[in-house]
Order: structure tokens, then C-alpha cells, then sequence
């Protein structure tokens, strides 16, 4: 249909449209492409409950979802709300809880799914009995662990059934799916986060359940009545802020931002003691800037990161409720710039900053935070519930790994796995195999589909090829974007487009390329679904493809620019979610990220090989060239990027250490609202000192090194340096701070009796010694931290350390690689003597020679790890 057409049919539409409001049908018209006319004409269909809710879902969605929902996603996601919100449970959830926390079929930034009927009808039979929320959920619980496990990854979040189908997902997906199973019968739940820690490196997402007495904590695997509190209530207690997100506008006392339909809520009091911190600014001469934007940072990553943003008011003043912590802080309007450091820690509720016309930095702080404890809860506890709950838990993780280690064929994909040629480099050939192996065992779900595909190419022409395709994408793609495909159509799609353009540029593109620049994403990682797009993109790619590299890019980018518009108004906000580039095709209007997304996907399904240096390059068989994606039409040509090198030495407590970035240093800039906020860079060894690479794109903006040093409680010294032209060669110099607060001194006698009597049993009172104790109850914390001991034993064995890890009333069948590898591994009775619960595991000593506690931890401390070995004498 022609767009005048089309627009004609609209406007008729629109003159007799009830169901939404005209300014959702104009972003509908806007951003829902060939979806637009059947999503007016529901909508005008329905009347009663549908209605209203169908007007309430469609005038929150994001520009993005737009293009996205379809009629039938929409329908089965209002029927089963429906129905779920009759469930005799949940008679006391009001319509506001109904609409925010339970219709959304939005939970973060996964890609659309429609789970709502599949969860419904799985989990009815468990939950048709329960009288109230509390024991709905629990129910809940029970059935989402039989379905994922906790494993820390990286890239875009997945969505619930795939989830499920993976086996694994990080906190972020175990939030997803815990709340889509929970919204399946109609239980309001919401998101809740730590943007940062800021005390160690990592994050973390969870999820908080409505109940009579109002929102609880839930952290997904450890329900309400587990006990009086958990590992996430106990961290939370050192962050900076917690935060939760509502679908839609939601006017709250807690509300600090309503943007694009997505509510940001402040919660921090909800889980411990905050400080209403007030910062004002003023220029040289004492006067107030007003409209200028404030920026908070944690200290994380190697790094800081933003993680709380907001303009001052017209006495120059911003107030924010922050926990007990420390953050620096930086404000910015058009020229003028200042910091300042603020710790509620110390008791500190005030911050002033003059501001100057200066962007250079050069500063040194130290941020502060308070120990790990634990904070008692008001639930009841019932210890017969609770043994026999962790007894269900514990079918229920069975369950999980059963169901894993029947769908996990890791040894049926070997045997397609080719043999090293002959003079390839052996090592590399062993690693690659190995990542091939590790992603085969990890597909879970999908393994059959995969090796269906393996046996029907085999046969066909070019099966080679294919062959060769489909195993570099097992080699080089996220197991978690291998378990998200739909179908075995999907697959031999993929493997067909990928096989047929590496066979038109065999002659241009070398293998090590083609497989680096094409199969693999052009960031590392996937930033897009992967839904089953492949096939029909490549079916509206087929007419201009050509037999070499120059004509193909330029035909496809040439294509490119008709098909799409750039589209400033589009926005992007938390419920914007993943779009596969069909989708994004669809919405036709899109902003610079959706086209840089877009120019990713299909040159490289093209046949294109892309990198990024901080912007992106497509390869034409000779040399690498320039893509200039986001050029404004009104300059003549976009600047070209200057190449940029640096080296740069580390100094902690006199010592040089190696510079590790995202472990110890990061590079940063300044971004036009004032944030610092880390750059691309490349980073190459040389000796301990690093030698920095990367590419400026405009000569004005400022750019920093970031770097800090931890002591044992998470307390960071902080070293901000600018980048100057006429400086080469960098050395940032720190400190180790002398900790606030010390844990030294709290153990009791007993456990420290048993400590020593551990050591001298494992023979390992001749040398310092890591003792790693594990509680009775299994915990995520507890499972990152033994995964990052295993990963940095050697760490502690370069020193001549022993390492023991002890387990409290429980088995360690989980730990028999670990044993393998030097660790020594023991099962135990009680060995803490003091009154801890789970959250306050693992207790973590440093003892020396002599036995004595050189340093020590509880709880959740990743940073405890990376400290401990530099007390090694």
C-alpha cells in the first residue's frame, strides 16, 4: 500500500477511535510500520476491561515496543492478566498495583516474549489452592528453581522463556523470569537494584513481592520466610542507592523521575539508615548556577560510574537520600565544572562546590563505606516450613540438573569439530576448540536442534562450508544467544545466509577474518535478540547483493538510507527493550544506536567484516575504511578520528602492579551533560605498564585516566588524572587506605580455636593459609566467590599459599574439580561460632605462620579476593 494510502486510512481511523488517544495513534503511525492498521483496528474492537487496559498498555509503551507489539501478543497478554487477576489471592490487589506491577508484559530490557499464557497454565495447578500472596509465591519460587541457576554473564538481558531454555542467566534474568512466573498469577512484583555496589566490583538486580504488609523482599531462591534476612538485604545495607522501576507514571513519595512512561523510584530507607545529602553549586563570585547537571559516581569496575544524575534548582541545589556510603561527585553547565567528595559514612549531609571555567583533573580522595552486617527482618520465622521448604528447594534444583544434564549432548558435538590443519598454531587451535566445547555443553535446551542442523548439512552442497559456519557459531557466539534461538529454521536459515556470502568473498576475505569480523558481533557481544531474524533479513538483502565487497556495501548502504529515517524525537527509555534489526526495520524511525545496531546486523549478515575502534569499519578486502554512521546532513563531512597512544604505570604502596584495565584502570571522557564516563580504548601489555590506544573523534572533549587500590571492608583510594596532548607517558600513584572500620577483632575465641585446628589437620600451618567457609545453606554470594577463588588461586599459590575451602553441615560434590587443582577441600561441622545467618557466609580468613588472623570477611566482599594476596609476606 502507498503511504499516502495508507495515512488516508488512518485519518479515518482516527476520526472514529475510542480506544486510545490521538497522540498514541499518531507514535503508532510513527513507529509501528506494517503493524499499525491491525493494532488501530483491536484496539477500536474492544470494550470493558480490555479496553482500559489495552488504552493503558499501548500509551506507556516505549517508541521501541511499538514497532514490536502485534495484535495477538497484545490480546493473549490482556486475557491471561485477566484471568489471573481473579485468582482468590489476590482480591486485596488494588487496580493501581494491578496496572503497574502485574499487566506490564514488560519486566527490563529483554526483548518481547509472550509467556504469560505458558507460565499461566504451568504454574495454576501449584498456586489454584493458596489463600494468600505469601503462599502463592512461595509456590512461585519452588517451580522458577527448577527452571535457571544463578551464572554470572555479560550483554543483553534474555527473556523469560529462553531463560528457561538456556538453563542460566544472571541476576537480571533470574529477576525476568521470577517476575513473569509471578505476574502470571497476577501477584504485583517489581524490579529492584544496586546500580553499583561501589565497594566491590559488581552489581546486582532482585525483586520485591506486594503482600498484605505491604512490599517484601524476595530475592529470587530465598523467599520471605527463609529467614530474618538474606544476602541481598545485608548488602544492600553499603549502597550508595536502590532503586526501582514502575511501567508508566506512578506519582509516589518515593518517585525521583518519570521518564518516557518509566517511573525511577528511590528506596534506599526501605533497607537501611540514608542521608539526605544536599549539594549546591556557585560560581567563582559566589553565585548560585541553577540548571546545571549533578552526576554521582561508585567506585567500581577499575573505575567510576555514574550512577545518579539531576539538575540543580534555581538556588543552585540538588538533594538526593543516599545510603551509608561515599561518592564523588562532578557538575557541569555549558563551560563551568567542579567535584567534590561527600560521605554519609562520616555523617556528612552537605556538599558545596564552586565551579570554574576548568575541566582538568587531577585529583586523589578516598571513598569510605561501611562493614558488612546483617539487619534484622519482621518475618515470622516457622522452622518446620522452613526445613521442609529448603527440602523442595533442594528436589526443585535436582529437578534443574537433571533436566540439564539430559539436554546437554556436549559429546554428540565433538565429533564435528575439525582436526588442526596442518602448521596451525596448536595452542590456539586447543582454545578455540575449548570455548566450542564450553558453548555446546552450555546451549542446554537447544543441543538437539543444533546437531539436527549439524546432520541435515552434512549431505548438502557446500555442506562443508555449512559445517564450518555453524561450528564457528557455536565457537564465537554467547551460549545464551545459541539457547535463544526459536527453531531449527532459524538455525539452517543463519547457517545458509552466513555460508552463501563466505562463499561470494572467499577471495577477499581470509578465514581468521571471516570469522572474527563476521560471525562474531562486531562489539564482542550480541546487542540484539536472537529471535529468528536472520532469514527474513537476508530474503530482503538477496536483490542487492553482489559478488564483491565495495558494490554489496555500497548497494546495502545505499538501501539502508531509504529504508530508515533518523529520527531525533525517538527516545529511548528503561522499558525500551531489545529489538531485532527486522524490528527496527519496522520502526523505520530510529535513533543514532538503533542505526549503529542496525549497520551491525546486516552488513555482517551481508558478508561485510565490521570492527569498532570507537566507531566502526568495514573491511573491502585490501584495507579497513570508516563507516560514518551518524553524520549530521548539515555538515559536509564528519570529522576524521586522530589516533591516540598513551602508556601508562601503576604504583600501589610503592610497588608497580600491572595495569589491568576494568580491573585497576579505566579510560574515561566527559560527555556533554558532564557525566566522566568510561571510553573504548585498546589496552596492550608491556611488562607491568600498559600502552593505551584509542581514537579521538573531536579534539575538545576531555579525557581521563581513572584508576584506584581496595583495602579489605571495600574501601577504595581514588585517582583521577587528565589526558593532556603534551604528556605521553602516565604513573598514577596510591595508597592502600587504612580501613575505617575492622572486623579484626570480632571473633570469638571458639572460632578461632577452630581455625587453627582446621589448618593443623590440613597440614598447612608451615605457611599462610585461606580459609574459605561455606555455610550450611547454599547462596549466590557464596557461588561468585568460590568461582572468583578458583579463578585467582594462583594468586595465592605464586606465594606459596595453601588454600582450603570448608563447608558447614553439608556436602562439597560441587567442589571436586576444585580439589584437582590444588585446593583442598573439607566438609565440616561448625567452625563460626558466632550467631550468623546465611547472608553473613562466606567467612573468609588470612592466616599466617604463626595462626594468627593477618585479615578476615563476611559476606558478600568480591573485592576480599583481588586484596588478600598482597598480605602475603
Amino acid at each position: 500500500m502507498k503511504k499516502t494510502s495508507l495515512l488516508i486510512v488512518l485519518t479515518i481511523f482516527l476520526m472514529s477511535l475510542n480506544a486510545v488517544s490521538s497522540d498514541t495513534i499518531k507514535r503508532i503511525e510513527q513507529y509501528s510500520g506494517k503493524n499499525a492498521l491491525e493494532l488501530i483496528e483491536y484496539a477500536n474492537s474492544l470494550s470493558g476491561d480490555k479496553e482500559k487496559y489495552c488504552d493503558f498498555l499501548l500509551e506507556n509503551s516505549s517508541d521501541g515496543d511499538l514497532a514490536a507489539i502485534t495484535p495477538g501478543f497484545l490480546d493473549e497478554n490482556l486475557e491471561y492478566a485477566i484471568l489471573a487477576k481473579d485468582l482468590p489471592f489476590n482480591e486485596n490487589v488494588s487496580e493501581e498495583l494491578f496496572l503497574h506491577y502485574v499487566l506490564p508484559p514488560r519486566i527490563s530490557q529483554e526483548p518481547f516474549e509472550q509467556w504469560r499464557k505458558q507460565f499461566y497454565e504451568t504454574l495454576y495447578p501449584r498456586i489454584k489452592d493458596c489463600e494468600t500472596i505469601r503462599e502463592a509465591i512461595l509456590e512461585v519460587d519452588l517451580w522458577y528453581n527448577e527452571g535457571i541457576y544463578f551464572k554470572q554473564t555479560s550483554g543483553r538481558d534474555m527473556p523469560p522463556l529462553s531463560c528457561i531454555k538456556w538453563s542460566w542467566g544472571r541476576c537480571e534474568e533470574m529477576m525476568i523470569l521470577f517476575m513473569a512466573a509471578a505476574r502470571s498469577v497476577g501477584i504485583p512484583v517489581r524490579s529492584v537494584s544496586a546500580p553499583y555496589w561501589s565497594f566491590t566490583d559488581s552489581n546486582h538486580a532482585w525483586v520485591e513481592v506486594w503482600t498484605e504488609d505491604g512490599w517484601r523482599v524476595t530475592e529470587e531462591g530465598y523467599p520471605l520466610e527463609y529467614g530474618q534476612t538474606n544476602w541481598v538485604t545485608d548488602t544492600a545495607l553499603r549502597a550508595p542507592i536502590v532503586t526501582s522501576r514502575c511501567f508508566g507514571d506512578l506519582e509516589h513519595e518515593q518517585t525521583i523521575s518519570i521518564n518516557e512512561h518509566a517511573t525511577k523510584l528511590n528506596i534506599t530507607s526501605n533497607y537501611g539508615q540514608t542521608s539526605k545529602v544536599t549539594i549546591t553549586l556557585h560560581d567563582e563570585s559566589g553565585n548560585p548556577v541553577d540548571d546545571a547537571t549533578i552526576s554521582l559516581y561508585a567506585t567500581t569496575f577499575g573505575g567510576l560510574f555514574s550512577f545518579y544524575q539531576d539538575d540543580s534548582d534555581e538556588q543552585g541545589k540538588v538533594e538526593v537520600e543516599l545510603g551509608r556510603t561515599t561518592v564523588w561527585v562532578t557538575a557541569r553547565k555549558d563551560s563551568l565544572f567542579g567535584t567534590g567528595l561527600v560521605s554519609t559514612v562520616k555523617g556528612e549531609s552537605e556538599l558545596v562546590i564552586t565551579m570554574k571555567n576548568n575541566y582538568y583533573l587531577d585529583e586523589s580522595f578516598v571513598n569510605y563505606f561501611p562493614l558488612a552486617g546483617h539487619k534484622e527482618r519482621n518475618f515470622k520465622k516457622d522452622e518446620a516450613m522452613i526445613k521442609r521448604l529448603q527440602e523442595r528447594r533442594e528436589l526443585a534444583n535436582l529437578r534443574r540438573q537433571k533436566r540439564y544434564l539430559e539436554n546437554g549432548k556436549t559429546d554428540s558435538f565433538i565429533k564435528y569439530y575439525p582436526l588442526p590443519e596442518e602448521g596451525e598454531d596448536i595452542e590456539k587451535y586447543n582454545l578455540r576448540r575449548d570455548k566450542y566445547i564450553e558453548n555446546s555443553s552450555d546451549i542446554c535446551d537447544n543441543a538437539s536442534a543444533f546437531l539436527y542442523v549439524y546432520d541435515k548439512i552434512k549431505s548438502e552442497e557446500d555442506g562443508d562450508v555449512k559445517q564450518n559456519v555453524l561450528t564457528a557459531m557455536i565457537t564465537l557466539w554467547n551460549s545464551k544467544d545459541l539457547a535463544e534461538m526459536p527453531d531449527t529454521t532459524s538455525i539452517i536459515e543463519t547457517v545458509n545466509a552466513f555460508s552463501e556470502r563466505k562463499i561470494a568473498f572467499e577471495s577477499a576475505v581470509s578465514d581468521s577474518i571471516w570469522r572474527r569480523h563476521v560471525v562474531q558481533p562486531c562489539f564482542g557481544s550480541k546487542i540484539v535478540p536472537e529471535n529468528g531474524w536472520e532469514g527474513e533479513l537476508y530474503e530482503m538483502l538477496k536483490p542487492i547483493l553482489a559478488d564483491d565487497i565495495e558494490t554489496t556495501y555500497q548497494n546495502v548502504t545505499d538501501w539502508l538510507n531509504k529504508v530508515i529515517v533518523i529520527d531525533d524525537s525517538t527516545s529511548m527509555s528503561y522499558f525500551s527493550g531489545s529489538l531485532n534489526p527486522v524490528q527496527i526495520l519496522n520502526k523505520r524511525n530510529i535513533n543514532g544506536y538503533h542505526k549503529t545496531v542496525l549497520y551491525d546486523s546486516v552488513y555482517r549478515l551481508a558478508g561485510i567484516p565490521l570492527s569498532w575502534k570507537g566507531f566502526m569499519e568495514y573491511y573491502d578486502g585490501e584495507k579497513w575504511n570508516q563507516i560514518k554512521i551518524n553524520v549530521d546532513e548539515d555538515e559536509e563531512e564528519s570529522t576524521t578520528p586522530i589516533e591516540m597512544e598513551i602508556t601508562l604505570e601503576i604504583i600501589q604502596d610503592g610497588s608497580q602492579v600491572k595495569a589491568d584495565p576494568y580491573k585497576n584502570f579505566l579510560l574515561a571522557s566527559m560527555r556533554e551533560n558532564g557525566d566522566i564516563d568510561n571510553c573504548y580504548f585498546d589496552s596492550t601489555p608491556d611488562g607491568n605498564k600498559a600502552s593505551i590506544k584509542w581514537f579521538k573523534s573531536n579534539p575538545d572533549i576531555p579525557y581521563y585516566l581513572v584508576s584506584f587500590i581496595r583495602n579489605e571492608n571495600g574501601d577504595a583510594d581514588v585517582r583521577v588524572k587528565s589526558v593532556t596532548d603534551d604528556i605521553n607517558d602516565y604513573v598514577l600513584e596510591l595508597n592502600t587506605p587504612n580501613p575505617l572500620f575492622d572486623l579484626s577483632a570480632a571473633w570469638s575465641k571458639k572460632t578461632k580455636k577452630e581455625l587453627k585446628k582446621l589448618i593443623k589437620d590440613s597440614d598447612s600451618n608451615d605457611r599462610y593459609t585461606l580459609v574459605f567457609v561455606r555455610g550450611k545453606l547454599g547462596t549466590e554470594p557464596q557461588e561468585r566467590m568460590v568461582e572468583q577463588l578458583f579463578n585467582r588461586k594462583n594468586n595465592f599459590f605464586k606465594k606459596k599459599a595453601n588454600i582450603i575451602i570448608a563447608t558447614e553441615y553439608r556436602d562439597n560434590k560441587d567442589l571436586d574439580l576444585y580439589e584437582k587443582e590444588g585446593v583442598k577441600i573439607i566438609e565440616a561441622k561448625k567452625i563460626i561460632h558466632e550467631d550468623f545467618q546465611a547472608a553473613d557466609y562466606p567467612c573468609i580468613f588470612l592466616v599466617n605462620k604463626k595462626g594468627k588472623i593477618v585479615s578476615s570477611s563476611k559476606g558478600y566482599n568480591l573485592s576480599i579476593i583481588e586484596y588478600m594476596p598482597k598480605l602475603i609476606k
